[in-house]
């Protein structure tokens, strides 16, 4: 349910420059979706099809033994990744991510920021998004230097009291200028009044 139509073009150019790319899914609960993405692929990219590895449902130490062991994570269009993003960075394997406007597809992004990733895989446009792909496939050792950036950098992410400090005043100040019938400034940025000592 994650797989709109238009990732299908970015996977089938992967596909296209490398055929031994294998891509990886994990079947939803529901065999529903993925009858129905494949039903899709059969029609319209047999390449995907072709190049697709499903796996069912399975325990989180398992799913995140398979991440561990994945070159690199993709970030859906549109739908964009949080607990998958999440793992991934437990595991230090780097998420491929193409930001919208949309606050959904931005969280590998703020992710990234905050760790202070440098040069992470973060696509402007599909080509770049198709580019990242295949350079990450072909290079094991950008693939490495990522990974040894998100080892180092993960804490940033992982039980981080300012970032927790930093929500909790979001939503104060937001809710206190609904009261007023206000709302918070474009510009908004938090002023540390509500930072744990």
């Amino acid at each position: 349910f994650k797989l709109h139509p238009d990732f299908d073009g970015i996977l089938k150019s992967v596909l296209n420059e490398n055929q031994d790319i294998r891509i990886v899914f994990i079947n939803t609960p529901s065999i529903y979706h993925g009858d129905k993405v494949r039903e899709r692929w059969k029609k319209t990219a047999p390449i995907i099809l072709e190049s697709s590895i499903f796996f069912n449902e399975m325990s989180l130490e398992r799913y995140l033994m398979l991440l561990a062991n994945m070159d690199f994570v993709l970030d859906p269009l549109y739908f964009g990744s949080g607990t998958a993003f999440l793992h991934s960075m437990a595991v230090d394997t780097p998420v491929v991510t193409m930001p919208t406007d949309h606050m959904k597809s931005r969280c590998v992004l703020g992710g990234y920021k905050l760790m202070g990733i440098d040069e992470p895989p973060i696509a402007k446009d599909i080509e770049e998004y198709v580019d990242l792909c295949l350079k990450l496939a072909s290079s094991k050792s950008d693939r490495e230097r990522i990974r040894k950036q998100i080892h180092t950098s993960k804490k940033c992410l992982f039980n981080n009291a300012e970032s927790l400090a930093e929500m909790r005043q979001f939503i104060v100040d937001a809710v206190e200028c609904a009261y007023k019938g206000e709302k918070l400034a474009i510009n908004w940025k938090p002023t540390k009044k509500y930072f744990m000592n």
